[in-house]
């Protein structure tokens, strides 16, 4: 049995499949890692925890807080839920136990700081409560 020798054009357009399946491969990891990380900075919908005053929080545009702006605890994530939250303390996106913070000088319902692996984030009420 003999076989054929791929021509020049069928090993080209292979190749370009093979990076083109791990280009893809790679977009589709960073897409996963966006959706999973609750602290990037991304515009799509974002993570929402409905936390004081029944007043939703964000971390659409989160900035990291020095620690010297933390003030008092002001509450902690009391349960995760799958759907959007509708209780204080329920969060869709983060764990149970999650600390939140006041931020020195700001209005807790306007910004709350929650910190997270022992940085401090700033979550802001969300424009959509």
């Amino acid at each position: 049995m003999k076989v054929k020798k791929h021509t020049k054009i069928e090993r080209l357009i292979l190749t370009s499949l093979i990076l083109l399946s791990v280009a893809t491969l790679i977009m589709a990891g960073e897409v996963l890692w966006n959706i999973i990380d609750p602290f990037d900075k991304r515009t799509d919908p974002a993570p929402i925890v409905y936390i004081l005053n029944n007043s939703y929080h964000s971390n659409r545009y989160s900035e990291k807080i020095e620690e010297e702006r933390i003030g008092v605890l002001l509450g902690v994530v009391k349960k995760k839920t799958i759907f959007s939250p509708n209780k204080n303390g329920e969060s869709n996106h983060l764990e149970k136990g999650i600390e939140f913070y006041e931020i020195i000088g700001e209005e807790r319902n306007m910004k709350i700081a929650v910190k997270y692996e022992e940085e401090y984030y700033e979550y802001i009420d969300a424009p959509w409560d």
